[in-house]
């Protein structure tokens, strides 16, 4: 696989610090996510505006195009600075990110710009969809621009504009049967639980 975004530009504000520099299991939460990934990726690029801060990790660093436009933006600065045609498109505070699933994401790039998995909320058939472990062409940038420009964020808006795959719960299960992959620590109460899982799978 060529290129991963690892999306760090988040002001961390319900965690109230930078969750990217939480300690996570004795490494920072982008360091984890930057080693399980790099193994798997030929270039690895961090998509955040304070530069300095993620100089330690000795990957490119890149800075969004458009100011002040969340996550959108750093998709599309991530894409503007990958070398082929997919990226995938990670945040920084999901700790268990899966290479397995990553890699079976991939598996259908060849015929769609988006590949995106879906999720179970707390309702049983609810589903959502992960817009940040996802995977995106670069067929995306004109049309995540447009949207930026108008000053449109919402993620999924611009789908209806290009070829999607929605990857299934049961999918995802096959790879990852407790869905942690996209589990996310954007909240105390989430960091403390995330650390708790952590040492589960420690003490396996």
């Amino acid at each position: 696989m060529e290129s991963v975004v690892i999306l760090a530009g988040g002001k961390s504000t319900r965690m109230g610090r930078n969750k990217a520099l939480l300690d996570f299991g004795g490494e920072t939460l982008i360091e984890r996510v930057f080693r399980i990934l790099q193994e798997a990726f030929e270039q690895v690029i961090i998509s955040a505006n304070d530069t300095r801060a993620y100089e330690f990790l000795g990957a490119h660093v890149v800075r969004d195009v458009f100011a002040d436009a969340g996550s959108l933006a750093g998709i599309h600065a991530g894409l503007l600075h990958a070398r082929g045609q997919h990226c995938f498109i990670v945040a920084c505070d999901m700790p268990f990110v899966n290479v397995e699933l990553v890699r079976y994401l991939h598996g259908f790039t060849t015929d769609f710009d988006v590949v995106i998995p879906q999720s179970r909320y707390s309702e049983p058939s609810r589903t959502g969809l992960e817009p940040l472990h996802s995977f995106y062409s670069r067929n995306c940038i004109p049309h995540i621009e447009e949207q930026l420009r108008s000053n449109n964020l919402r993620i999924i808006d611009f789908f209806d504009q290009v070829n999607v795959r929605r990857v299934t719960i049961d999918e995802v299960r096959a790879c990852d049967p407790e869905e942690l992959s996209y589990f996310n620590i954007n909240t105390p109460e989430k960091y403390e639980l995330a650390k708790k899982k952590l040492l589960r799978q420690r003490g396996k």
